[in-house]
């Protein structure tokens, strides 16, 4: 299918502002006008843009094709940047890199940049929640939380055995390996909360909840 777009040097787009000038200042009957009597191949959008950028193809020299800055720009910039100091780094390492390698990173890299693009957005969104609600914050609504693991016996560190003897045995129960995860929260009030346990494998029943919250 033959394109319905041309490009056009600068003297035909300085006619085409001129006729424009000339006829209203409306840049869609152009088009119409140099295709029907031109007969040139240029879509509407072309002409508008043309009129657009009127001042700077009036001071644009007749010989030249396109404005200064115009053109297609590159699309995949940052991309090729951040590929090409990875394929310096590798070769800095001495690491081989072959062409299904650099295919490989080029389709990785714009997942992970469109990735850290989506989280900044977010964290952008969340500081702009907050600050909009830091006046009506209180401080027994603040919260602090930490997890750590708690173990259900501590390894012993003591025994009996002949002095001397090339090999001891620290005897165990096996229970010094099992650990549960306990989640611990304060308030900014220097209150303490119910401690939260996190039973791997293990469904967590009401009475569980209830030793727990006793024992804390």
């Amino acid at each position: 299918m033959p394109s319905s777009r041309m490009p056009k040097s600068m003297a035909e787009k300085k006619k085409v502002v001129q006729w424009i000038e000339k006829n209203g200042g409306v840049p869609t009957p152009a088009a119409v006008y140099f295709k029907s009597e031109r007969g040139w191949k240029v879509s509407e959008a072309q002409v508008r843009y043309w009129w657009k950028q009127r001042t700077a193809i009036k001071a644009a020299p007749a010989l030249r094709s396109r404005l200064s800055g115009a053109g297609a720009k590159p699309r995949l910039s940052e991309i090729e940047d951040t590929l090409f100091d990875q394929v310096l780094f590798r070769r800095s390492a001495k690491e081989k890199v072959s062409r299904d390698w650099i295919r490989d990173a080029g389709q990785r890299v714009p997942h992970l940049s469109w990735a850290m693009q989506i989280s900044l957005r977010r964290t952008a969104g969340f500081l702009s929640y907050l600050t909009s609600r830091i006046d009506g914050l209180r401080d027994d609504h603040t919260i602090l939380m930490d997890e750590t693991a708690v173990y259900f016996e501590d390894p012993r560190r003591q025994t009996v055995a002949q002095v001397g003897a090339r090999h001891v045995v620290l005897k165990s129960t096996g229970f010094a390996s099992m650990r549960v995860t306990a989640v611990l929260a304060v308030t900014a009030t220097d209150r303490k909360l119910p401690p939260l346990v996190v039973w791997k494998g293990a469904k967590q029943d009401d009475k569980l909840s209830a030793t727990a919250t006793s024992t804390s």
